[in-house]
Parts: structure tokens; C-alpha cells; sequence
């Protein structure tokens, strides 16, 4: 994933949860725990989502156990990724193509 991208997400994640402290400032009682709460989360989510450079491309996969196609989550990140069989429920990690 390119560099330009992973910094961009990471920013509008950072950004949200920084966005939603605002508003937090005017709940009573509850922004003591809400504002410090996001403004320690946000940099926390960035990272990981700056962190994530795999993207998975394909639509489907072949199950390893029952060798049916696969639906996977549109727009899967990380390394390693985990998914799940629609027909026999085997839980399997993907693996890098060669």
C-alpha cells in the first residue's frame, strides 16, 4: 500500500477521534472520561491503521478444507489476515502469493 495512502488514513483517524472530543467537552460527567478517552485513542488507531500495508485484492479464495470459493470482506487489512469458510466455517489465514 502506498506510503501516501497509509498516511492519509491514519490522519483521518486520528482526526475523527479528535473530532468527537470536541463535542464530548459539553456531556457532564461523562467528558471526564470521553475526551481524555479519545485524545489517547486517536494516536493508538492511527498507528495501527499506518501499520496496516497489506490490502487484499481478490474477491474470493478457495477454502483449504472443503476447496469452495470464499467471499471475503471487501477492503481486509493487516498481516496476517483471518477468514472465515461461508460453507464449513474452518477459520484459515491467508498466505503471501508467490
Amino acid at each position: 500500500m502506498p506510503f501516501r495512502t497509509r498516511v492519509l488514513r491514519a490522519l483521518s483517524r486520528l482526526g475523527s477521534c479528535w473530532a468527537l472530543a470536541v463535542p464530548c467537552v459539553l456531556i457532564p460527567l461523562l467528558h471526564f472520561v470521553l475526551v481524555p478517552g479519545l485524545v489517547l485513542v486517536g494516536p493508538v488507531l492511527a498507528a495501527l491503521a499506518f501499520r496496516a500495508t497489506v490490502v487484499v485484492k481478490t474477491a474470493q479464495v478457495p477454502c483449504p478444507k472443503c476447496t469452495k470459493e470464499t467471499a471475503l470482506e471487501p477492503n481486509t487489512t493487516g498481516w496476517p489476515a483471518t477468514f472465515r469458510c461461508t460453507h464449513c466455517s474452518t477459520t484459515f489465514f491467508a498466505s503471501q502469493a508467490s
